[in-house]
């Protein structure tokens, strides 16, 4: 029975014991033997109950810190998407500015260089949506994996 104790698998030491107990069921003994039968299944049973406990109390902790670790990503991508949408804004106001000065330009040649750096400044927009987009990605797939 003490090898019962020291098994890895607490479950299987339930299922020992449960089978234990119904092979012992047929054998006549006397009252004394019995009852240290039953008190050692007893504690055999209620030390691999403790040991399931504690693996859920760990299991559960675990979990606990990698949610809280999942929490933070997704701040540290909420706040870096509120950054990029704020230089989207930015560039947008240059834009703007810079289509007033190809509207005013003297010459075409600056008209050319306003048109060149629009053009630049909405590739930019472009590549920052495209993040922006995975962020909100990985932020919903996050979100969706902890239940949050």
């Amino acid at each position: 029975m003490n090898a019962l104790k020291y098994k890895d698998n607490p479950y299987e030491v339930l299922d020992e014991i449960k089978a234990a107990r119904a092979r012992t069921k047929g054998l006549y003994l006397n009252k004394e033997q019995a009852q240290w039968i039953r008190k050692e299944f007893d504690e055999i049973w209620e030390g691999a109950i403790s040991r399931i406990q504690e693996r859920k109390r760990e299991k559960q902790r675990r979990r606990e810190e990698w949610q809280q670790r999942q929490r933070a990503k997704i701040e540290r991508w909420e706040a870096r998407i509120d950054r990029l949408q704020d230089v989207v804004r930015s560039l947008e106001q240059q834009i703007d500015h810079l289509e007033d000065e190809r509207s005013r330009a003297r010459t075409a040649e600056y008209a050319d260089k306003c048109w060149e750096w629009i053009r630049q400044k909405q590739y930019k927009i472009s590549d920052i949506e495209s993040t922006i987009r995975e962020l909100e990605r990985k932020i919903s797939d996050v979100r969706r994996k902890i239940g949050y």
